[in-house]
């Protein structure tokens, strides 16, 4: 460009044309704001991941650089991407920039608590809570084991399956350049399998009211979604390109039966968000005994946790709660030495989010 300049400037004769700054490929971001998003989006039509080890991070940044903070409609156009379609951001400064496919994937992580604050009366009547997939598996126990790397192998195998779903295309107009989606057509078996889990999702929505109605409205395209996944990731895997309109019945069949997993764990996570806190303080504490092995005495829950329970008095009162609650039940133990009686509490079968 240096150098652009310095002959257009000094030389007699026309220079040639400007030099265009070159473009980088791009496959993720970690912070963006949605006017950013654009420009990004633009020079890479494929799309986008925005992934956040923090997403209240993300969610607090709406209108952060705004005047007056407009949220709402940076929250807005985040709405608009889930489907893939046109994005559009004119200003003042930058000009005006369409995306004809604004698509952009979004994934991270967050407290429970954060979660709470971040999914504001805004957000949800918005709709944007009820486009994020939500799941908060109960916790297991970590264990170093040594050895225990990643086959070589494995990461070979998953590199090529990366790079043939990179190898498949768009479709693009002749005319314009533009890209736009390919289409996919469910075979008989694979129609079959969708009709029940409509039919079944729908009978369930139907009995739904509230802020989960509106999750669970979103969950019927994610069956579909998932079940193109499996598809592409089959293919890469096999090495046998889908055909131009088939996704198979065991596709649709995955992509069902993840919608389904993930319709428990919203309805979980959404009774998290609006749970009482002598309520919070039950579930953290069956969550604590089901690590455990679903059963815990009053010294092992003083032993893991010291800071909330200092003495036997407290760590009993605690349990005794479960109890009141029934969420556990009390059965005394004899040790070994001594014959001496101690306290043992167990989850009781029914409680197992």
């Amino acid at each position: 460009m240096k150098r652009w300049k310095e002959k257009a400037k000094h030389s007699q004769q026309a220079p040639p044309g400007q030099p265009q700054p070159p473009v980088a490929d791009r496959y993720y971001t970690s912070d963006a704001t949605a006017e950013a998003l654009a420009g990004i989006l633009k020079d890479n039509e494929r799309g986008l991941l925005l992934s956040r080890d923090e997403l209240s991070g993300w969610l607090d940044g709406f209108g952060r650089y705004a005047k007056g903070g407009h949220a709402y409609a940076d929250a807005t156009r985040f709405i608009e991407m889930y489907h893939g379609d046109g994005l559009s951001v004119d200003r003042k400064f930058n000009g005006f920039t369409h995306i004809p496919h604004a698509n952009l994937s979004i994934t991270g992580t967050v407290q429970p608590a954060i979660l709470r604050r971040c999914l504001s009366e805004t957000n949800r009547e918005n709709g944007l809570a009820a486009r994020i997939l939500m799941s908060m598996p109960p916790p297991i126990k970590q264990r170093w084991r040594p050895n225990d790397d990643v086959p070589d192998s494995v990461v070979d195998s998953y590199s090529t399956v990366v790079e043939r779903l990179y190898s498949l295309q768009p479709g693009r107009d002749a005319d314009t350049g533009e890209i736009y989606p390919t289409k996919r057509q469910l075979p008989d078996g694979a129609m079959q399998i969708w009709g029940e889990f409509f039919n079944e999702h729908n009978e369930l929505l139907e009995k739904t009211t509230g802020d989960l109605a509106k999750a669970f409205s979103k969950l019927e395209v994610t069956a579909l979604r998932f079940a193109l996944i499996f598809s592409c990731i089959t293919w890469a895997c096999d090495g046998d390109r889908p055909g131009d309109d088939a996704i198979a019945a065991d596709a649709m069949q995955f992509g069902c039966d993840k919608a389904r997993w993930f319709r428990t764990e919203t309805a979980r996570v959404y009774s998290i968000l609006s749970e009482s806190g002598p309520e919070r303080r039950h579930r953290e504490l069956v969550e604590l005994i089901q690590a455990n092995g679903g059963a815990m005495t009053r010294r092992e829950l003083m032993l893991v946790r010291p800071k909330d329970f200092a003495d036997a008095d407290s760590a009993k009162d605690a349990l005794d709660g479960l109890v009141d609650a029934g969420l556990a039940v009390y059965r005394p133990i004899t040790s070994v030495k001594g014959g001496r009686r101690k306290d043992n509490y167990e989850l009781i079968a029914k409680q197992n989010p």
